[in-house]
């Protein structure tokens, strides 16, 4: 619960006014959103260095990307 809710807050966080992406399935779970590198805030990350913890904790593998204007995290649930 507070990995996803994690990964939710920090991508309403750092998308603006723009939409997140959230895709689940039987094995992962990945929150994708838009961000402005220029606009980048202080603490960004914060969040998501618990979620990668928790998520270790579990069993699970946190994957974070920045690909162009996009941040995916990728959530493995270690099930497949």
């Amino acid at each position: 619960e507070v990995v996803l809710a994690n990964l939710l807050r920090n991508g309403i966080d750092h998308a603006g006014d723009r939409r997140i992406g959230v895709l689940l399935s039987a094995g992962e779970l990945v929150v994708s959103n838009r961000v402005d590198l220029a606009a980048q805030t202080p603490g960004f990350g914060i969040g998501l260095r618990i979620a990668q913890r928790l998520g270790e904790q579990a069993g699970w593998t946190l994957k974070l990307q920045t690909v162009a204007d996009e941040f995916v995290a990728t959530v493995d649930f270690g099930n497949g």
